[in-house]
């Protein structure tokens, strides 16, 4: 399961402040697409056909507040969360596709390792009981 990160401090942010001063339902948005993009792994990416899906009225409306409040930027086919990855500073906010799927790889891979060991430390009489 991977998780869309949410700033403690995202009460008090000017950008967050400013989108619930304007149009509180494009937080709303913001916050079912992160979920979104976080479960399909698309790196902070909304394609532009999925946002009535996320929020069946107005969607398109509430994405350009995003934009205008920096929360968003418009990309070719849709909108691209702002500093997905990581903050300004570098602070690490949500995994990429990229680090989700090597770590899927090494789990499965250490599982894979634990079930050949278990497997080799049973004996066949302890199998049959």
């Amino acid at each position: 399961m991977v998780w869309f990160k949410v700033d403690d401090k995202a009460h008090s942010n000017n950008k967050i402040r400013k989108v619930l001063a304007d149009e509180p339902a494009a937080l709303a948005l913001w916050t079912v697409a992160g979920s979104w993009s976080s479960d399909n792994l698309t790196d902070g990416l909304i394609p532009d056909h999925q946002l009535p899906w996320l929020l069946p009225k107005g969607a398109d409306e509430l994405a350009r507040k995003l934009v205008t409040a920096r929360l968003w930027r418009r990309v070719a086919g849709g909108y691209q969360f702002n500093q997905w990855a990581e903050d300004g500073d570098g602070t690490k906010r949500n995994p990429t596709r990229a680090e989700v799927e090597s770590e899927r790889r090494k789990k499965s891979e250490a599982g894979r390792r634990g079930g050949l060991a278990s497997g080799k430390t049973r004996t066949k009489p302890q199998a049959r009981a």
